[in-house]
């Protein structure tokens, strides 16, 4: 997988509810910067394989890696 460009869609998005849901980073998962998108919980632990990026210490965050995100319309999404 190139860590340069991590699409969410490389990962389960599939969800019921907002729990089901956590934050990752989309792009280069390897930069501190905050999480822009959203995958399944349950693919998490392969998510953190490969990508090793966090939040950016500086930023104001709506979402941060590993942070419950939301479950629109059966997919994972850190959209409001």
């Amino acid at each position: 997988m190139d860590v340069k460009n991590v699409r969410a869609t490389d990962f389960a998005t599939a969800c019921k509810q907002d729990s089901d849901c956590v934050a990752v980073i989309e792009g280069d998962c390897t930069a501190n910067r905050c999480a822009n998108a959203a995958i399944h919980r349950s693919d998490f632990q392969r998510y953190r394989q490969t990508c090793t990026g966090t939040r950016d210490p500086l930023a104001e965050c709506r979402f941060e890696v590993g942070e419950r995100a939301i479950c629109t319309a059966g997919r994972c999404s850190a959209e409001p």
